[in-house]
């Protein structure tokens, strides 16, 4: 399959791999869209922890697909499912992964950083995502293009939830790039009074 590697710093290449084997908890997952986040572009710039030095990783973790193959343990997914997928995984047992909060998990996984992500033909759902409740299911007639956006979606809906803002307040968004846009959009369905964008 073809795929964008990180070799460091700056180095990105289109390579030809191998299509991931999968084990009996695992899913594979034929990429039908894959969006590009600010954070790819600053790993591709200065690096990123989860990649030590010397070693490769495939980047991207806004995606939807097909589920191709599943491993012959696996129950919530079958070949044919179209799914969006959340890159974040928890260890399941800490307290904010007990509270809904994989991201602050000291111990999470991330598509596209910790491991491969879907600058790739096919992907490997490990199984952590597979049992974690992070494949979510698609009608059939919903975009992939749009469904590779509810990742950024969700982490927006998140912060404009924790804001508590009411129907009479003022709302000031800086930045006007993708995550910035999605702010003005749903902060008028939660009914803000004023929407200044900067």
């Amino acid at each position: 399959m073809k795929a964008v590697v990180f070799h460091g710093i700056e180095d990105l290449r289109i390579e030809d791999i191998s299509i991931p084997e999968i084990g009996d908890y695992e899913a594979l997952l034929k990429v039908g869209a894959a969006a590009l986040c600010g954070s790819d572009l600053r790993v591709k710039a200065f690096g990123h922890k989860c990649i030590p030095a010397g070693s490769t990783r495939i980047l991207g973790h806004e995606m939807a697909g097909e589920i191709v193959k599943i491993g012959p343990k696996v129950r919530n997914l079958k070949t044919g499912d179209r799914i969006a997928l959340a890159p974040v995984a928890g260890c399941g047992h800490c307290r904010q992964c007990l509270r809904g909060n994989a991201t602050l998990c000291g111990n999470n996984t991330v598509m596209g950083h910790s491991i491969n992500g879907s600058f790739a033909e096919y992907v490997k759902i490990p199984e952590n995502y597979v049992l974690g409740g992070n494949c979510f299911i698609l009608p059939k007639e919903f975009p992939f293009e749009a469904a590779a956006l509810a990742e950024p979606l969700a982490t927006v809906f998140s912060s404009l939830e924790m804001c508590a803002f009411k129907p009479s307040d003022i709302i000031l968004i800086i930045g006007a790039g993708p995550i910035g846009l999605m702010h003005v959009t749903l902060a008028k369905i939660f009914g803000a009074q004023k929407i200044i964008l900067s």
